[in-house]
């Protein structure tokens, strides 16, 4: 079985546009990361992600592709706090997947440790997506 990342912001969630929206309404700096990072772990994330619109139909596609056994589909994705990470887990499993692996919660001790790994694992799986 193959192995597939697919990244959630702007490829499965229209996330990026309300989340830059919502930036700018509350005139957030955005060139100030300890400023952006702090306001976006305020948000209220199940209510946001209500609000998006999900991208070209992406949960069904991904669930024909789990259901494949083809491949083994994971969904990346970059997180500012707990509830963000919960709110996109619990969309993920109600949208496509049964059963989720939590690889990634074991690793990180912390939610900071979670942002890191899952920053620099995100950042080069964007460069390149790579299906092995």
């Amino acid at each position: 079985m193959k192995k597939l990342y697919i990244d959630f912001d702007g490829v499965i969630m229209n996330t990026n546009n309300a989340i830059t929206n919502l930036l700018d309404e509350h005139q957030v700096d955005r060139t100030n990361y300890d400023e952006t990072v702090n306001f976006l772990k305020k948000i209220n994330w199940d209510k946001l992600l209500k609000e998006c619109d999900e991208i070209s139909n992406a949960f069904s596609h991904l669930k024909t592709l789990n259901d494949s056994n083809d491949f083994n589909v994971a969904i990346l994705t970059h997180v500012c706090s707990e509830e963000e990470a919960n709110e996109k887990k619990k969309l993920q499993v109600r949208e496509v997947f049964a059963d989720v692996q939590e690889s990634a919660g074991h690793l990180a001790k912390s939610i900071d440790e979670l942002i890191t790994w899952l920053s620099i694992f995100l950042s080069i799986s964007l460069s390149i997506l790579t299906i092995t």
